[in-house]
Parts: structure tokens; C-alpha cells; sequence
């Protein structure tokens, strides 16, 4: 190797190096600052989670101020449940856009977000399965099953993950007689939202403008 060669391939090595360190301190930076940006986010997060938690018991005792049976207690729960809808639907909308941020964040970065309680966040992949073809998934599910009905149930040994009848085309296909002696009605007391009822209004005459 002449002079020459030697010295240009001394200073691309010192060239490389340089730029090499150059990387390992930029990294380090970017650590630094992401570091930085979490702290900052956990106060924030802090922050607000403890502005929340003070709305939430402030509705709590809202609630167990409500005098039941009380002249007002139908308009104070109303509001109050509209307070706690509303909240619910902020906390939700945030939620996704948490998640979504640290979903794009993970996916620039290339690292996953450390927990402070040794737990982490990391991008992965839910996946879901739909029949191509409901009718062939119930062929071969029965010549699999040799004929056996029983296995199209949910539960233990069954191949349902929940009841896929739709009620209303199942009732009006059957007839009410057969339908009552194939699914039982299970009641559980839930609470509704239903149109405004319908009264009857008093006119009175007294009130009336003269004709």
C-alpha cells in the first residue's frame, strides 16, 4: 500500500469513527429528550388524572346526596348520569388518542415504552377470524362433529363463542309455539332510555284568551 492509499484509508476510518460518534451522542440526545418528554407527560397525566379522580368523587357525592324518592331525586340522577355519560365519552376519546400517539410513537422510535412498574408498551397485532362461507363452516363442523349437534352450542365443548340467533327472524321462522320451547326469556333489570310519554293535557278555560 503506497503513501497515498494509506492516508486516504486512514482518513475515512477517522471519518467513520467521527460520524460514528456523531450517531452514539445523537442517540444519547434523543434519549435524553425522550426521557424528558415522559417525565413531562407523567406530570401532566398526573395532573389531570387527579382533576378527574376530583370530578369523579365530586359526582360520587353527588350521588349519595340524591334524596331517593325526593321530589327532585328522577331530575338530580338524570343529570347526574348525563355528567358521568359526557365525562365517559371524554375519557374514552382521549384513551384512543393516547393509545394512537404511542402506537405512531413506538413505530418512529423503533423502542418500546417502558412502565415504571417494569411493564411496557408494545405495537402488536389483533387478529380476527370471519366465516367465508357460514353455511360450509356448518357442513364441515358437523361431519367433523360425525352428525353431532350438541357441539353448536356455547360454553365447554361447544363450538359458539356466544347465542348467534337473531331473535326476531329466528321467532317469526318458528312460530311463538316452537320458539317458546326453544329459548327462554332472561330478564335482568336495566336501566333505559325511552321517548318522552305521551299525557294528557288539561285546558283551562280560565287561562283561555277570549274567542
Amino acid at each position: 500500500m503506497d503513501e497515498a492509499t494509506a492516508k486516504n484509508l486512514a482518513e475515512s476510518i477517522a471519518a467513520i469513527e467521527a460520524e460514528t460518534q456523531r450517531v452514539r451522542e445523537c442517540r444519547e440526545e434523543i434519549a435524553a429528550i425522550d426521557a424528558e418528554m415522559v417525565e413531562v407527560a407523567a406530570q401532566i397525566a398526573q395532573q389531570k388524572s387527579a382533576a378527574v379522580l376530583k370530578a369523579i368523587d365530586s359526582m360520587r357525592l353527588d350521588t349519595l346526596e340524591v334524596s331517593i324518592g325526593g321530589e327532585l331525586a328522577g331530575s338530580d340522577l338524570v343529570t347526574l348520569h348525563n355528567r358521568v355519560s359526557a365525562a365517559a365519552a371524554a375519557l374514552r376519546e382521549v384513551k384512543k388518542l393516547i393509545e394512537d400517539a404511542a402506537i405512531e410513537h413506538i413505530e418512529a422510535t423503533g423502542r418500546d415504552i417502558e412502565h415504571a412498574d417494569g411493564k411496557r408498551w408494545y405495537v402488536g397485532a389483533t387478529k380476527t377470524f370471519k366465516a367465508i362461507d357460514p353455511e360450509q363452516v356448518f357442513a364441515v363442523v358437523m361431519t367433523a362433529a360425525n352428525g353431532d349437534a350438541s357441539v353448536f352450542r356455547p360454553g365447554e365443548g361447544g363450538v359458539l363463542a356466544a347465542s348467534p340467533w337473531k331473535i326476531g327472524a329466528v321467532r317469526s321462522l318458528l312460530g311463538d309455539e316452537a320458539f317458546a320451547a326453544t329459548f327462554r326469556e332472561e330478564i335482568e333489570s336495566d336501566l333505559k332510555t325511552g321517548a318522552v310519554k305521551k299525557g294528557l293535557k288539561v285546558a283551562d278555560d280560565r287561562w283561555s284568551a277570549p274567542r
